[in-house]
């Protein structure tokens, strides 16, 4: 009986309780809807800090990006950079010996445009391909809408992607008048104003499962390969890109099929040694 007597005392609160809920629940319907926030992609950097890379190619939002291409037991790795030419010396041997895999290299050529690549297996001086389907290349472009890139006098040829030894290289002129500077610093100014206002992208082609079955790495005591999208050779001073049946990838380069490198990175993925 006192429970009972309890429970009927207690029911006018309990009927003011649910009232009040009532009215707020109406209120809030009433009100002006608050407008959701935007998802802000997160921005990581993977590289470890490098003091003595004075004139680095990758932005951390450029990074950002590639990182998130990597397959996926890579892509919480920290990126060490293990050859440049302008901290180690331009020397093809001392590349092979500094740099290990997983890795990503990248390029900017004199023209100011970047491009590279992600090789899952270290670099070596063989007669035989080597990697597998997880490589990829990659290019730096205007992001759809925010910008137009240069004039490419590249002609997309296909074919196969192997470069045979011997095969001839067309020359390139190293020479340059004050205008061709001028015009450089112009295009490297743009390219980094690009940067800084995200108005950029990177476009990657995959070389996985792909019918022609070549592997996607190559390389020698003269240069190193992906397919032909991306070949690098006389001591990390030029280089070339041509359409790749490997990638199924267009030219990455916008100076054309050969270029000069204005700067070459190799970035050492995980802290994997191998050679």
């Amino acid at each position: 009986v006192p429970f009972l007597g309890l429970r009927f005392l207690l029911q006018p609160i309990r009927m003011c309780s649910t009232a009040s809920m009532v009215v707020r629940a109406r209120r809030m319907q009433r009100s002006p809807e608050v407008a959701a926030l935007p998802a802000t992609p997160v921005e990581v950097d993977p590289r470890l800090p490098c003091t003595a890379l004075t004139r680095p190619i990758f932005t951390s939002f450029v990074a950002s990006q590639v990182r998130d291409l990597l397959p996926c037991h890579l892509r919480y790795s920290d990126w060490e950079l293990v050859y440049s030419p302008s901290v180690h010396g331009t020397s093809m041997n001392t590349f092979y010996r500094c740099q290990g895999g997983p890795n990503v290299i990248v390029v900017r050529d004199a023209a100011g445009h970047i491009f590279g690549g992600f090789a899952n297996a270290p670099w070596r001086a063989t007669t035989t391909g080597y990697g597998v389907g997880e490589a990829f290349v990659f290019a730096v472009v205007p992001e759809a809408g925010k910008g137009k890139s240069t004039n490419n006098n590249t002609t997309n040829n296909g074919g196969s992607c192997r470069v045979e030894e011997g095969e001839p290289l067309s020359p390139l002129s190293t020479t340059a008048t004050e205008d061709d500077e001028r015009q450089l610093s112009h295009d490297m100014e743009c390219a980094a104003a690009a940067d800084d206002s995200r108005a950029v992208e990177v476009k990657a082609f995959w070389g996985a499962h792909h019918p022609s079955g070549l592997p996607p790495q190559w390389s020698d005591t003269r240069m190193l390969g992906l397919g032909k999208a991306l070949v690098v050779f006389d001591d990390f001073l030029r280089g070339s890109s041509s359409a790749c049946e490997t990638f199924c990838s267009e030219p990455l380069s916008q100076s054309g099929t050969d270029f000069v490198i204005r700067d070459f990175e190799c970035w050492q993925v995980g802290d994997e040694r191998g050679g």
